[in-house]
């Protein structure tokens, strides 16, 4: 590994909502993908499943709704 760590959003050190406000401030109306790879929430059903519901927790709120 490299200096950094995949991590599920909501569990690094990311400022999601800042982030998505630039993205909205800067026209972005596209889809915000997320790529489990964070070796925490991975190896089993169960734990990419928790994961998942991480990042949907951490993001859902801040994705304007159509």
């Amino acid at each position: 590994m490299g200096w950094w760590r995949f991590r599920v959003p909501g569990r690094g050190v990311v400022d999601w909502p800042h982030v998505v406000d630039r993205l909205y401030e800067a026209g972005f109306d596209g889809t915000l993908s997320v790529e489990h790879e964070d070796p925490l929430w991975g190896g089993t059903d169960e734990k990419v499943l928790e994961g998942l519901r991480i990042a949907h927790r951490t993001l859902r709120p801040l994705i304007a709704a159509e």
